[in-house]
């Protein structure tokens, strides 16, 4: 009866790892239907509907029109998407970047916040973990957390590019931090749009998608992307 017993036991293990693995592989039919559920998605498409929120504290003031066009932009070719401007609301509080989530998870839908000042996240670099500078933060969907609390980019550290570059690197970060809002994971290549980095120093900025990325979110895309 004993074995009988840890027999089930194992079953049963078994039975929810592959739950667990089967979440894991229909992660597009799972994120769409967990967005879906807050309203924020056209029941009928992939079409998605975005709300750009500037964000200003007392140092730093809200960013530029010029930037925020060119994140509209960016994500106008690339997504199927709807973006609308908020108005700048004031952001006093700090410039920890998972605070910012935490405070945009308060929102209904979709929301990336523009900020212009510093914004700082734990980054893992090789075994260790460092706060550091970043141009973008956001959730990816997951178990834990289903429903992504949204994005943020900053324009911080972009100020010494030409204006071309600093709106096509901009975007390219808006891009990246709503493909991880969508369930994309940093890619290693570096001509993806997922890629974790962008070397400004060498002013080189991903183009699109790698085949692997195009495929996890080819519902939300512009076919010409």
């Amino acid at each position: 009866m004993q074995l009988a017993t840890n027999t089930c036991q194992v079953c049963e293990l078994h039975r929810q790892r592959r739950q667990r693995f089967r979440r894991r592989i229909c992660r597009r039919e799972f994120l769409t239907l967990s967005l879906a559920a807050s309203a924020a998605y056209a029941s009928s498409s992939a079409r998605i509907n975005v709300r750009l929120l500037p964000l200003y504290n007392s140092k730093y003031k809200p960013a530029g029109r010029e930037s925020l066009d060119g994140v509209i932009a960016a994500l106008n070719k690339t997504y199927l998407i709807e973006v609308r401007v908020c108005k700048p609301e004031l952001f006093d509080i700090t410039n920890d970047a998972n605070l910012v989530l935490d405070w945009l998870s308060q929102r209904e839908g979709p929301v990336m916040a523009v900020v212009s000042g510093p914004l700082r996240a734990p980054v893992r670099t090789g075994l260790s973990t460092t706060v550091m500078n970043v141009l973008g933060w956001a959730d990816v969907p997951s178990d834990e957390r289903e429903r992504p609390r949204g994005s943020v980019i900053t324009t911080y550290g972009l100020e010494n590019l030409r204006e071309r570059d600093r709106t096509e690197t901009l975007g390219v970060v808006a891009i990246h931090e709503l493909g991880h809002n969508l369930g994309a994971w940093d890619c290693h290549n570096g001509a993806c749009y997922m890629n974790g980095r962008i070397d400004l120093r060498r002013s080189i900025t991903p183009t699109a998608f790698c085949s692997q990325h195009k495929e996890l979110l080819w519902s939300y895309l512009r076919k010409s992307s």
